[in-house]
């Protein structure tokens, strides 16, 4: 008996055999998107927060 080589986790395999694997990855990479997409949105809007201040403060 050869030793079958372990893939990802077992709820995986099962999504791979209902043939859902496709969609949960595109879910997926849409989910990183959105968050990589807020994480950006909120750096600006905290630097242009802190460049408003600065500029309150010399005047």
């Amino acid at each position: 008996m050869e030793r079958v080589k372990a893939l990802g986790s077992k709820s995986r395999k099962n999504r791979d055999l209902n043939g859902e694997g496709i969609e949960y990855n595109e879910r997926k990479m849409k989910r990183n998107k959105t968050k990589r997409n807020k994480r950006k949105q909120r750096k600006t809007y905290l630097e242009s927060r802190v460049k408003k201040r600065t500029d309150q403060k010399e005047d």
